[in-house]
Formats: structure tokens, sequence, C-alpha cells
């Protein structure tokens, strides 16, 4: 009788372990997740920053040929 309810008990204790790796290694891959969005999120500010930069600069590129033209 004994041995049945060491054996329930350590099933038990093996699902609790499997469940806190299994959550931990969720965590991780979350957090992971996250920092990597974060990043493109970041690179794609910079390169909306550059491309607004080089519109204007075109935009006055533009301005200017036309008033040279008129």
């Amino acid at each position: 009788m004994n041995s049945s309810k060491n054996s329930s008990s350590n099933n038990n204790n093996n699902s609790m372990q499997d469940y806190y790796i299994k959550r931990q290694k969720n965590n991780e891959a979350a957090k992971t997740s996250r920092l990597k969005k974060k990043e493109q999120e970041m690179e794609i500010a910079k390169q909306k920053q550059k491309l607004e930069i080089t519109y204007v600069k075109l935009q006055k590129q533009i301005n200017r040929m036309q008033s040279v033209r008129a």
C-alpha cells in the first residue's frame, strides 16, 4: 500500500517538475521573442528615419530643379 502511495507521489512530483521546466523554457522563449521583436522595431524605426531624411532631400532637389526650369 505504501509503495503505491509513494509511486503516486513520485509521479506527481515528476509531473510538477516537468511543468516547471516547461514553464521556465516557455518564459525564456517569450523573453527572447520580445527582445527580438523590439530589436526589429528599432531597426524599422531607424530605416524610417533615414527614408524620411532622404525624402526631404529629394523634395528639395525637385523644388530646385523646378525653379531652375521655370
